[in-house]
């Protein structure tokens, strides 16, 4: 899989009072990261049952996973080399 494929997106949701990062492939939804606990105990969430089944990724690749759990950590984390 392409690197662009797979997305991370830093951003603000009311529930949190820190940002999350949200890993998207395939434009689809897999899962966030939040730190509401602290950035070395980040939590990770995986799409809700009742989710829109068009919108959210079940089933991926653990390798593209990894990826895109690893991009999410050193966005979240704001580190600067991002690759």
């Amino acid at each position: 899989m392409k690197k662009e494929d797979i997305l991370v997106l830093i951003c603000s949701d009311y529930r949190y009072e820190e940002v999350i990062a949200e890993i998207n492939i395939d434009d689809k939804f897999v899962a966030q990261l939040n730190q509401e606990a602290g950035l070395d105990n980040l939590v990770i969430e995986f799409p809700a049952a009742d989710d829109d089944e068009d919108a959210v990724l079940r089933k991926v690749d653990l390798a593209d996973f990894e990826k895109g759990l690893a991009l999410a950590k050193k966005r979240i984390r704001n580190e600067e080399d991002v690759s």
